[in-house]
């Protein structure tokens, strides 16, 4: 069975043709991005070079795979990952979020994780309703499970210049959306500050004397373009944060 079809990924739209067995159960089929492999047949315009390539990809990782949902759920495996709303406009038509400020948070279950790393999937409507948790529900659940796992850090990289992440670099932008992590910042800073969200990965703070916003724009959007992949991008806009009120908000963006 042959199927072309656009598959939406953070961040990206992707070409994609699905190969698989007409009496395939419990099978993991790779995805074959159509883009990835014109580019192997434009190197010497050989075709069956290109061909190759695609089974070799379809054999070495086409594999047996036992359904996480049909096994014991845990909702405890439930996580919050933090993607930018305006670049995955079509992606979340069809899973569950939640707004903040210009960004979406979406939410992951948790797989497998190891010394190797953490392997997730996304969850979709559909996926959601096997938890059978309204959306107010999911996301406080998500928050308490992200912040159980995900150990954040504060580093402090030169005398005006701070960056959050995570202890595993991963994913460590999500510190953003917790308030402790944003008071926390401000008891070290000690004064209203600008955030830059350099990527889903992390995110850096500057005091607010110490720069002016046109300047933290140009500094954030040729990170975006030359810094990042683009599946690492997060946001195009500069955030305050005032310590006295805990609010933050956005001061200035650049169209992507």
């Amino acid at each position: 069975m042959i199927q072309e079809k656009i598959v939406y990924k953070v961040n990206m739209k992707k070409e994609t043709l699905m190969v698989r067995p007409e009496k395939a159960e419990n099978l993991a089929i790779p995805n074959i991005y159509l883009e990835d492999f014109y580019e192997i047949f434009q190197q010497d315009q050989d075709f069956q070079k290109a061909m190759q390539a695609i089974l070799y990809l379809l054999q070495r990782y086409t594999r047996k795979i036992v359904d996480p949902f049909s096994q014991s759920l845990k909702k405890e495996n439930i996580i919050i990952e933090l993607i930018s709303q305006k670049q995955n406009q079509e992606l979340l038509r069809n899973i569950p979020y939640t707004p903040f400020q210009d960004l979406a948070c979406v939410y992951r279950y948790i797989l497998r994780q190891d010394e190797s790393g953490m392997g997730t999937m996304l969850l979709t409507d559909d996926l959601v309703k096997v938890f059978s948790l309204a959306s107010e529900e999911l996301h406080d659940l998500a928050m308490k499970n992200t912040k159980e796992k995900f150990s954040f850090e504060v580093m402090r990289l030169s005398e005006m210049l701070y960056a959050v992440t995570s202890a595993t670099r991963e994913w460590g932008a999500t510190a953003l959306i917790f308030p402790e992590t944003l008071a926390f910042l401000g008891e070290k800073i000690k004064e209203n500050f600008y955030i830059l969200p350099t990527s889903i990965h992390e995110f850096m703070a500057v005091p607010q004397k110490d720069c002016q916003v046109e300047e933290l724009l140009g500094m954030l959007k040729e990170g975006n373009q030359t810094l990042i992949t683009k599946n690492e991008f997060l946001s195009s806009s500069i955030y305050h944060y005032d310590i006295r009120t805990k609010q933050l908000k956005i001061v200035a963006n650049y169209d992507v």
